[in-house]
């Protein structure tokens, strides 16, 4: 209401004005100056009226409501599930051999139906390895790997279990992923082959290098066995006698096939060299006829006696390349030097010998 009296005000101030200057303002029926100073005046009343405070109880404008900014609330994170402890996982792995095939097999406190994953692998020749899974039952795991062709030597085996493997137990997400390995020098058995008379065939050894250990000649004729490779070539002369033979001989350049030349019944196993007897460095080996063994250290020296029958007599060792420490037809008692690469031997021998090995 204030607003409008003040405005009331200003126009008869400005009208009361105009009228005293001109003497009129017909539009307005302002007729003359006395009509316009009395609209002045008025004006200038109305002014001062609006511009006085009001006494409590008068009626006031009502103020305009600010509307203040709502509050914005900071987000609550909502609370999380506390994490569900995992069970702890046993899981054992062991290795049974058995002729041609390895067994893996193990304990768990898996439930049954938990799938456990597994790998053997070749350690000497990573061109022979097998895996898969296998599931628990009762508590217990098994699988089975195929060793047939595999050559000796080591094999490292690997069993794990993984709660989010596919196809995997609902029971056995509950329990935290474990895993284990386990070793062993594979054997596998030697082959062999017999006969009567004169032969030629085709073998398969159970790596390279390997043992021949060879049985014949009892009737004390002309006896020979000799090796050609893949190709054909000759490789090497294993026997040559006209006497009853039985000895260990040992093949370093990949013999395939064997031609025999016999009257009456041979026997010829073919093992691993891993086979052959150990003697630790320093040591003592003795024996009668061919002979392999392997030695475990870093040779020096060798005393060597043999040969009393004073036939041929002969002493390899083979390191990083093959060293012929006595070669000789008559009896034998020396000592010699021997490179520290040196861990596989090689006796040719009719009669006994004696190796005592620094």
């Amino acid at each position: 209401m204030g607003g409008f009296v003040t405005l009331l005000g200003l126009s008869g101030l400005v009208l009361g004005i105009i009228g005293l200057v001109k003497g009129s303002v017909p539009r307005v029926r302002i007729a003359n100056r006395r009509v316009a100073a009395i609209v002045l005046v008025v004006g200038l009343v109305l002014i001062g009226v609006s511009a006085s405070p009001q006494k409590p109880g008068e009626a006031q404008d009502e103020p305009v409501p600010v509307e203040e900014p709502e509050e914005v609330e900071e987000p609550v994170e909502a609370e999380q599930p506390a994490e569900e402890e995992l069970l702890e996982t046993e899981l054992t792995v062991a290795l049974q051999e058995e002729e041609k095939v390895l067994i893996v097999e193990g304990d768990t406190n898996l439930p049954d139906g938990s799938l456990i994953a597994w790998e053997a692998e070749h350690l000497q020749n990573p061109n022979f390895w097998q895996d898969g899974d296998t599931a628990v039952q009762d508590g217990n795991w098994e699988a089975t790997v195929n060793v047939a062709d595999w050559p000796a030597g080591e094999i490292e085996v690997w069993a794990g279990f993984d709660p989010g493997q596919p196809g995997q137990a609902d029971d056995a997400e509950q329990h935290e992923d474990a895993d284990v390995r386990e070793g062993i020098v594979y054997m596998p058995p030697p082959s062999v082959y017999e006969g009567s008379g004169s032969d030629y065939f085709a073998i398969e050894p159970p790596g390279d290098p390997f043992m021949l250990s060879i049985q014949g000649n009892t009737a004390s004729r002309h006896f020979a066995i000799t090796g050609y490779d893949a190709d054909g070539a000759r490789t090497e002369l294993f026997v040559n006698t006209t006497e009853p033979y039985e000895g260990i001989t040992l093949d370093m350049e990949e013999t395939r096939q064997l031609e025999i030349d016999a009257h009456g019944e041979w026997h010829i196993e073919l093992h691993s060299i891993l086979d052959a007897e150990t003697v630790s460095v320093p040591g003592e080996v003795e024996g009668a006829g061919d002979y392999v063994f392997i030695t475990e250290g870093e040779p020096s020296a060798a005393d060597i006696v043999g040969n009393r029958q004073e036939r041929h007599f002969a002493v390899h060792g083979y390191g990083q390349r093959r060293h012929l420490l006595v070669n000789t037809t008559e009896e034998y008692d020396g000592r010699v030097r021997v490179p520290d690469d040196v861990a596989l031997w090689k006796i040719t021998a009719v009669g006994e010998w004696n190796i005592h090995i620094e």
